[in-house]
């Protein structure tokens, strides 16, 4: 079974959660106060943010070789 990260809680998060426990476990999910540079490795990780964070955080699961 996939293990998955969520980074982000506003509606696009909230209708992602939904889905996911449809297709794996939800590790995690990471608000804007969240360190998700310290949560345990998914296999792959749905980003929710605001458009401004995406690269951030898309480079930082991509270097680690989280999809």
């Amino acid at each position: 079974m996939l293990a998955f990260g969520l980074i982000g809680t506003g509606n696009f998060g909230s209708a992602i959660q939904s889905k996911i426990t449809n297709l794996g476990n939800l590790l995690w999910q990471a608000n804007s106060e969240s360190d998700y540079t310290q949560f345990e490795d998914p296999d792959w990780v749905f980003i929710a943010s605001p458009n401004i964070f995406h690269y951030e955080q898309a480079k930082f699961f991509l270097k680690k070789g989280v999809l």
